[in-house]
C-alpha cells in the first residue's frame, strides 16, 4: 500500500510538472502572438547594469523606441545624457557631455538591450521554467541563438496586456542587466528615420573592434 501511494504521488508530480510546462508553452505562445502584431513600440525604461569584473552597478533611465525587426533607439536622461541607436548593423553610443561617439558592429557589441530586443530574438527561444509570479507571468528562457553570449534570461509579462514589463539577463562573463518598462505604447508609428544616427558636430569617434 505504501509503495502504491508513493508511486501515485510520483506520477501525480510528473503529470503536474508536464501540465505546468505545457501551460507555460501555451502562455508564451500567447505573448509571441501579441508581439507578432507589433511593428514598433515606445516605453519608459529603467536599466541597471552590473559589471562582474568591478562588482559595481549603474542605473540608467530614459526613453526606448523599437522597430521590427532589429532597430533600437534609447535616449538616456539619467545619470548622464546618452544616445544609443542601433540601425540593425551598427550601434552608435553618443556620450553627449563628453562629446564622444562610440561605434560598434552589432556582432561585437556588449549592449544587452540590443540582443534582447523583444521585437527581434528574445521571444524566439523557449521557456524552461515559469510561469506565474504575483499574478503576472514569469518566464525563464533558453535562447539557443544567443547561447554564446547570453547565459540566462528571465522575462516578466503583464497578465492582462501580455506586454513585457521586465527583463533580467546574465551574460557568459557574469555581467548582468535588469530592465523595467512602463508607459508602453504599441504601434505608435515610429518613422524609420528615428533609427538613423546623425553624427553630431565636433564629436570624437571611437570605433570598437
Amino acid at each position: 500500500m505504501i509503495k502504491a501511494f508513493k508511486l501515485a504521488v510520483a506520477l501525480g508530480l510528473t503529470f503536474s510538472s508536464l501540465a505546468l510546462a505545457q501551460n507555460c508553452d501555451s502562455l508564451l505562445e500567447q505573448v509571441r502572438a501579441k508581439y507578432r502584431k507589433i511593428t514598433d513600440l515606445k516605453a519608459h525604461v529603467v536599466q541597471t547594469v552590473c559589471s562582474a569584473a568591478s562588482g559595481t552597478c549603474t542605473r540608467y533611465e530614459g526613453e526606448l523606441e523599437l522597430r521590427r525587426p532589429d532597430k533600437l533607439r534609447m535616449d538616456i536622461t539619467r545619470p548622464d545624457k546618452q544616445e544609443i541607436v542601433c540601425d540593425g548593423n551598427t550601434i552608435w553610443l553618443h556620450l553627449i557631455s563628453e562629446k564622444q561617439v562610440m561605434k560598434s558592429d552589432i556582432k561585437s557589441s556588449p549592449q544587452f538591450l540590443v540582443w534582447l530586443n523583444p521585437l527581434d530574438k528574445l521571444l524566439s527561444g523557449r521557456a524552461k521554467d515559469g510561469c506565474s509570479n504575483n499574478g503576472d507571468y514569469l518566464f525563464f528562457m533558453e535562447l539557443d541563438e544567443l547561447k554564446d553570449i547570453i547565459k540566462a534570461v528571465k522575462i516578466m509579462v503583464d497578465r492582462k496586456t501580455l506586454l513585457i514589463t521586465g527583463i533580467e539577463a546574465v551574460d557568459v562573463n557574469g555581467n548582468s542587466a535588469e530592465y523595467s518598462f512602463s508607459k508602453i505604447k504599441v504601434n505608435p508609428g515610429l518613422k524609420p528615420a528615428r533609427f538613423n544616427f546623425i553624427m553630431p558636430k565636433n564629436a570624437e569617434i571611437i570605433e570598437n573592434q
